[in-house]
């Protein structure tokens, strides 16, 4: 169902951008449901969240209803290779490229498959569900847009760490497209065209 996508997408994205923050069942339901009475939204809300966990375990598992509170756990969307959440994976890379610079030799592999997956657009389907369920009376523009904007980042991030590891083995070629890459992301990254040329 349309619905129970978006909610299930709605938590995962809410997740990624304020990781810990609650998703109180009221404002929940009300971002659902915008227009509808109080009693009709919770209503709704909880024929979501009980077709949510219905769902295939991969799915389910995450989303948390509580009496208060619906909590989402991205360790646990993202686990045991059952359901990849690759945003979430990419942001956890980008990390460790922004702590140590570069990935380890035996990583490399992963971080070039990974940042394939990750090169369209993130979740184009999300404007025409956010139309389709909330007529985009919510919070969902204002949400996508900012986890487009950090994956940018983290694109960026990882393919510059990833840049500097074939740099110092020795592959300049593969090091220099990909920080083409980071300049097509980022074109005011003067430190990054130095190091192009360099390259």
């Amino acid at each position: 169902k349309p619905a129970v996508l978006f909610l299930w997408l709605f938590l995962c994205l809410r997740s990624v951008s304020a990781p810990g923050s609650p998703n109180r069942r009221e404002s929940l339901a009300d971002e659902m449901s915008p227009g509808l009475d109080g009693r009709s939204q919770r209503r709704q809300l909880s024929n979501r969240l009980h077709d949510l966990s219905a769902l295939h375990p991969a799915l389910s598992r995450a989303a948390r209803a509580e009496v208060q509170a619906v909590t989402f756990d991205t360790d646990l969307a993202a686990g045991d290779g059952a359901y990849v959440v690759d945003i979430v994976l990419l942001r956890e890379l980008a990390e460790r490229g922004r702590q140590d610079k570069r990935y380890a030799d035996t990583d490399v592999a992963d971080v070039e498959r990974l940042l394939e997956d990750c090169r369209g657009e993130v979740l184009p389907e999300w404007d025409a569900l956010n139309d389709r369920i909330t007529k985009r009376r919510g919070t969902g523009d204002e949400l996508i847009a900012d986890i487009r904007g950090r994956h940018t980042e983290d694109l960026a991030t990882v393919s510059l760490a990833l840049a500097q590891t074939y740099l110092e083995t020795g592959s300049s070629p593969r090091a220099a497209d990909l920080l083409k890459r980071v300049l097509d992301y980022k074109p005011d990254r003067e430190d990054v065209a130095r190091r192009l040329v360099a390259a």
